[in-house]
């Protein structure tokens, strides 16, 4: 339809045409609506569809589509990036795959050298074995660092695997030889004597007025008493002892014996090595020897018994006795005596000794002592422990250098530099010597260590 106004006119176009004059037909998709490379159709004579490519959406195929919200994309234990028409998934620590959803093996890289492995997320940690730790479980543990033997009862500490042992000394028990053995236990003190327990194996007896003796063993007054009868006089000997001088017609230690008869000794009284004693009466009597019994001496012992030898040694029999070999570490007539082969200085410098098999020992030296007895002090400096200096030795294993004038450094490796740029004059060049020691090469015309003299031929050319 035609609208004319005076000299200009316009036209109202149906919907499927455009232009000044209706002339053009419409083309909808002309419009490049469709974004992001869509297809674009045309429905119709006035509208249009767009076909999107995959992530994108809306009418325009405005829109992208974000994979990481749709749900299709499950990052499990990372975090997910979205890209063009894709997704990716960034791995949080200790997890790997297309979808984090791998965990990662920190024990296939670990050395837990003295321990178990216990995998975790994003690293792992060493469940170490008794006895041990660090973070590898690397280090032992020194059982006897705290201490835990008591200092006066023990020898000293020994560190074992997972525990230690202390080396009591004489008097003392417990684990940590703590606790002070009290000898009054077995009654040392005798006739009513009062006990006292001293330390290291030791007690002390106080006596009654009537003995004396380290055990109350010695009678003061053995005559006190009267022990010689029948008018018997004693005599006090000393020590306990004491003689009975008996009266007529009275004899023996305490004149309890009729003498009006009296029986000699003959030589088939005791047999078999036997002593006679003469006595007052109607027969003699025999000391037999260990092997005889009898009134006698006529009957046959056997010498060896279960118990002759004790610990479980070897009985000999001889002529008329037994001898005992005894084994190592044991002796005495019966091999009773359990010896000690630890003594206070079996180990030198404060090693711990521990008794092992017979008479052998074993040392647990001190740090920085070696040796079958602790006897070598380790010397840690080498030649090679100070290059440029003294070494000198401290505790255990440290060592430190004391380095010469112009050297620095732990080992005194680092040569200080004592060149500058005004050590040599008048453009001398300076040289570094041994230590703080340094040297200018002078230019022509220059002397002196410095370089700071004219020479003699500069000087008289100047004059």
């Amino acid at each position: 339809m035609c609208i004319s106004n005076c000299q200009v006119f316009s036209c109202s176009c149906p919907p499927a045409y455009t232009g000044l004059t209706c002339e053009v037909l419409f083309n909808p998709c002309g419009l490049n609506n469709c974004l992001n490379g869509a297809n674009c159709m045309n429905v119709g004579t006035t509208n249009y569809f767009c076909e999107c490519e995959f992530d994108f959406t809306g009418q325009d195929c405005e829109i992208e589509v974000d994979s990481c919200l749709e749900g299709s994309a499950d990052c499990n234990n990372g975090t997910c990036i979205d890209g063009i028409g894709l997704f990716g998934c960034e791995y949080d620590n200790g997890f790997t795959g297309k979808f984090c959803d791998t965990d990662i093996d920190e024990c296939e890289a670990a050395n837990c050298i003295n321990g178990v492995c216990q995998d975790l997320i994003g690293h792992h940690m060493c469940n170490c074995f008794t006895g041990w730790t660090g973070q590898s479980c690397e280090t032992n543990v020194d059982y006897c660092t705290s201490g835990p033997c008591d200092p006066l009862g023990s020898f000293g500490c020994v560190d074992g695997n997972s525990t230690f042992s202390c080396t009591c000394v004489p008097g003392f028990t417990s684990s940590n030889c703590s606790v002070d053995i009290d000898e009054c236990n077995s009654s040392p003190c005798l006739n009513n004597g009062t006990c006292t327990n001293l330390q290291f194996g030791q007690f002390h007896c106080e006596c009654t007025d009537e003995f004396s003796g380290s055990m109350c063993n010695i009678l003061l007054f053995p005559c006190a008493t009267s022990p010689c009868h029948n008018g018997g006089n004693c005599s006090d000997l000393g020590n306990g002892d004491f003689i009975c001088a008996c009266t007529d017609g009275y004899a023996g230690i305490l004149c309890g014996e009729d003498n009006s008869t009296f029986t000699a000794c003959s030589p088939e009284s005791c047999l078999n090595g036997g002593t006679c004693v003469e006595e007052f009466g109607p027969a003699t009597s025999c000391n037999c020897l260990s092997s005889f019994t009898g009134s006698s001496c006529d009957i046959n012992l056997p010498l060896c018994r279960v118990d002759s030898c004790l610990n479980g040694d070897v009985c000999l029999e001889g002529i008329g006795t037994f001898i005992c070999n005894c084994s190592a570490g044991f002796c005495g007539s019966s091999c009773e005596m359990d010896l000690d082969f630890c003594l206070p200085n079996s180990c030198s410098n404060r090693g711990a000794c521990t008794e092992g098999l017979g008479t052998a020992i074993s040392c647990a030296c001190s740090e920085g002592f070696t040796g079958d007895t602790c006897e070598i002090d380790l010397d840690f400096c080498t030649s090679t422990t100070c290059l440029n200096g003294g070494c000198v030795e401290g505790t255990g294993l440290v060592t430190t250098c004391i380095c010469l004038n112009g050297f620095t450094s732990d080992n005194c490796s680092t040569d200080l530099s004592f060149c500058t740029p005004s050590t040599c004059q008048n453009g001398g060049t300076c040289y570094e010597g041994p230590g703080s020691i340094t040297s200018c090469d002078c230019v022509e015309s220059y002397t002196g260590p410095l370089c700071a003299d004219l020479t003699t031929s500069e000087l008289t050319t100047n004059h």
